[in-house]
């Protein structure tokens, strides 16, 4: 359970952090390409993958995301959001990782061969970077829509 808790949390403060420091700004430019590639891809492996349930989930979860943070919400941080999630990678593949088995006699957690692509990085499923990329994109999408409900408001006494 803490890992659903810590890792959401670093990495929404690793996200703020990197933008206080650095102007990512740039990478806002690819919202369109990313948006449309995300979708796309997904669409295609869920029409392709629709029996294989941890994969097909994984997908549409990614798809109706980036649907709801480009077209409705209109994120314009998805770029930035984008390229900080690929600079968390190794600490993801280090992490899940481990707990998929790397280095391990036996995995902690272990995934239904038939309900995923087989497709592994090391010894994670594909669908655990697409997973983490959707969680990620939804913990800073409800951070931000709810940080300044946080923040104390100056008054001008």
């Amino acid at each position: 359970m803490a890992f659903f808790i810590c890792i959401p949390f670093s990495c929404t403060f690793t996200y703020f952090c990197l933008r206080k420091f650095f102007d990512i700004s740039w990478a806002n430019g690819f919202n369109n390409m990313i948006a449309f590639t995300t979708c796309i891809g997904c669409v295609l492996i869920a029409l392709l993958y629709h029996d294989q349930l941890y994969t097909f989930v994984t997908v549409v979860a990614a798809t109706l995301t980036m649907i709801f943070l480009h077209f409705i919400s209109r994120a314009a941080w998805i770029g930035e959001a984008s390229l900080i999630y690929f600079c968390l990678m190794p600490g993801f593949f280090m992490v899940n990782g481990i707990l998929t088995g790397t280095g391990l006699e036996a995995p902690i957690v272990n995934y239904n061969p038939d309900e995923i692509l087989n497709i592994r990085m090391l010894t994670i499923p594909a669908e655990d970077a697409v997973y983490g990329y959707t969680q990620f994109l939804l913990v800073i999408y409800f951070f931000k829509r709810f940080s300044p409900m946080l923040t104390p408001q100056k008054t001008n006494n």
